[in-house]
């Protein structure tokens, strides 16, 4: 359920990692220090030697994760500074730079780095669930705690006790939470993991409906409540609850278990990925991210590259063709440089692409098995306009999979 992302140290997870023990010691010694900067380097050297490790990839991210988090903490000193100014305008003048300090975020830079590392990561990986759940944490979720101080306290005090495994204790203090603040979201998805821990499936079932109810935007109430179907065995309420993630935010871990729970119902669906060579084309990229491996397109990757010199001027910021162009009938820019791309290289590169291309479902694949956090906006745009499609192509895929079965 949950994925508690903080680590104290790197050693004891990485452990079996098969990644340099010498330069592991060196990143803790460094983060112990608050050296961010040297331990950051050290980890991109590990990403460098092994760029396929996923591990090295997730050192890298955690690494970053820490330095964002203290950039965040030493940043927030100035919220409270009191600025005085001698003078005839001093008290307006100390005004100016009191509210000036307060809206620099000073963190900026490091939540550039850490995303941008996250970003690549979900590129070069099928499964990294790790990667993918901090992009959507951070750039995606909306804030999801109450500003009121004593349901707070008790969300936080059950906080305490579910970490101690204590659940009946942290199921009193997260309903004392809600009593206080009905509108309190994470204390709801909270109780409903509380009961799913201790397999009272009926009662999280509830208390993530609920919770998926108040604000159906957070894709974690919608991806527990098909858990705890599935735990429940109500397959295809699982099955259909699921498919409402897969159309918010369709991550890797929604898609295994989307598939996981079509093979309980005998409808196989596997959502095939391919490694990208290059970072998504987007109109404007506002992140300040030199990539680690990905700092040129590889091979055919290239041509995908070069579409966006082709239709640029016609789109949107959110990658969205306008249909006067001259140039293609493809509404977004992704699904015209998947196009391109494959156009321009030999009919070897990409067999099943091409397969799924030639079915009509291109679009489909491009924004459900290849989903990027990059691509968001054309993706919210295309569901928006596309469910009957987007149902239809996973009814193609159940197809296509008994028939590989037979």
């Amino acid at each position: 359920m949950r994925l508690f992302t903080w680590i104290t140290l790197l050693i004891p997870f990485f452990a079996q990692a098969q990644i340099s023990e010498k330069k592991i010691d060196k990143i803790n010694k460094y983060l112990k220090e608050d050296k961010y900067e040297q331990a950051d380097a050290i980890a991109q050297e590990l990403v460098l030697e092994e760029p396929t490790n996923e591990d090295a990839w997730r050192i890298l991210i955690d690494v970053r994760g820490f330095w964002y988090q203290f950039a965040k903490k030493s940043g927030s000193l100035f919220q409270n500074f009191t600025i005085k100014v001698e003078g005839e305008d001093k008290d307006s003048l100390a005004s100016s730079l009191e509210n000036l300090l307060k809206n620099v975020d000073l963190s900026a830079d490091e939540k550039d780095l850490y995303m941008g590392a996250c970003r690549e990561a979900t590129l070069l990986f099928k499964d990294n669930s790790h990667a993918e759940v901090l992009l959507r944490t951070n750039l995606f979720d909306e804030e999801s705690l109450s500003e009121n101080k004593e349901a707070l306290k008790q969300f936080n005090l059950a906080e305490d006790k579910f970490v101690e495994e204590s659940y009946s204790l942290a199921a009193k203090y997260y309903k004392k939470a809600i009593e206080l603040d009905s509108s309190f979201f994470k204390a709801r998805l909270y109780l409903g993991d509380v009961y799913f821990m201790i397999k009272e499936y009926d009662l999280a079932i509830k208390s993530f409906s609920e919770a998926v109810q108040s604000n159906p935007k957070m894709n974690d109430a919608i991806k527990f409540l098909g858990d705890a179907y599935f735990r429940n065995g109500d397959y295809d309420l699982a099955l259909a609850t699921y498919r409402q993630s897969l159309a918010l935010y369709p991550e890797s871990l929604v898609r295994n278990y989307y598939e996981d729970t079509g093979d309980k119902l005998e409808k196989p669906c596997s959502f095939e990925w391919v490694k990208r060579g290059c970072f998504p084309n987007v109109v404007n990229d506002s992140s300040d991210y030199t990539p680690v491996i990905l700092k040129t397109a590889v091979s055919n990757w290239k041509h995908y590259q070069t579409a966006k010199t082709k239709v640029e001027k016609f789109c949107s910021n959110d990658g969205i063709i306008s249909d006067d162009n001259g140039v293609t009938k493809e509404k977004y820019l992704e699904v015209y440089s998947w196009k391109y791309m494959l156009e321009n290289s030999s009919t070897g590169f990409l067999p099943y692409v091409r397969k799924i291309d030639a079915a009509g479902y291109l679009d489909c694949y491009i924004f459900i098995n290849q989903f990027h956090h990059d691509l968001l906006p054309q993706f919210q745009h295309f569901v928006q306009n596309n469910g009957e499609r987007i149902d239809a192509y996973l009814q193609f895929l159940t197809t296509l999979n008994n028939n590989k079965s037979r």
